[in-house]
């Protein structure tokens, strides 16, 4: 048996899975990857927030800048392509607006929230948004049709105008224009190390962009009712920016019981496991 404290267990906590007492929880043996894992997951989180604060210096040396060029966008998890999802599976436009606010992480709730107010996406809030909705398998022509929807609500924005100002766009993602390149979906290193949001854009990640108050704010007024302790817990590890451990924290306590282990990675991983969940 392994003592450790309760919070670097959270899910076998969750599932019941071992003995907690004082605070402390008593992992078998058998258990022990699940520590292994959440404590790589946290470092990992750490460090890399602390090497994006020395790239500039270090990626000045001839040497090693373009290795760190090519290596803050490495991603060797699943890409999410829609390519071999199950119809079933697809998101449908009509579901958006019901699945956002439960099934979204909290980087892809502020691209929706932005575009049901405004009518309207920055340019990096609307590819952000575009793809993770095609990982979630919004096909082209239901994309065409979702935003041409949304924008269009939007004073002085016709149908004609959405055609020659974004069609274009949306097709380029798909793969049915320019270079015939089928985009895939952000994960969250990309959006954490990435184009910074500035006034009025949403895109980005929430956990990084957002001061403390704003995201505690957001999560009290979530769908999914979360209690005082469950924000302090999922905002704790923004002490050290640990920003994939608050991302998967919040999926932890928004799905009670829920297996989180590919959450904090990737967007889309958090929606096909919250959209796992929600049909138990």
């Amino acid at each position: 048996w392994y003592k450790v404290h309760w919070t670097d267990v959270t899910d076998l906590v969750a599932k019941r899975s071992v003995f907690v007492h004082g605070g402390m929880a008593f992992v078998p043996h058998t258990q022990l990857v699940t520590i292994l894992h959440s404590r790589f997951r946290m470092n990992l989180s750490k460090n890399l927030a602390i090497g994006h604060k020395t790239l500039p210096v270090v990626a000045q040396d001839d040497r090693i800048g373009p290795v760190l060029k090519k290596l803050q966008n490495a991603y060797l998890g699943p890409d999410f392509s829609n390519a071999n999802m199950k119809k079933g599976d697809k998101l449908r436009p009509e579901l958006i607006d019901a699945i956002a606010p439960v099934s979204f992480p909290l980087c892809m709730r502020s691209c929706h929230s932005a575009l049901k107010n405004k009518h309207h996406l920055q340019y990096h809030g609307r590819v952000q948004f575009r793809l993770f909705l095609k990982g979630c398998g919004l096909t082209m022509n239901d994309a065409l049709q979702y935003f041409q929807k949304e924008f269009c609500k939007k004073a002085g924005m016709s149908p004609e105008e959405f055609v020659k100002r974004y069609s274009y766009n949306i097709r380029h993602a798909y793969g049915q224009e320019g270079k015939r390149k089928s985009y895939t979906p952000y994960n969250c290193v990309h959006l954490i190390l990435g184009n910074q949001p500035t006034g009025g854009q949403s895109h980005g990640c929430v956990f990084k962009s957002h001061d403390t108050s704003q995201i505690k704010y957001i999560l009290q007024q979530q769908k999914t009712r979360l209690a005082s302790d469950d924000i302090d817990f999922i905002l704790e590890p923004l002490k050290t920016k640990d920003y994939q451990v608050a991302c998967r924290r919040h999926f932890e306590r928004s799905h009670k019981g829920s297996d989180s282990e590919n959450v904090g990675n990737h967007p889309n991983a958090w929606y096909e496991a919250s959209v796992a969940f929600n049909k138990k």
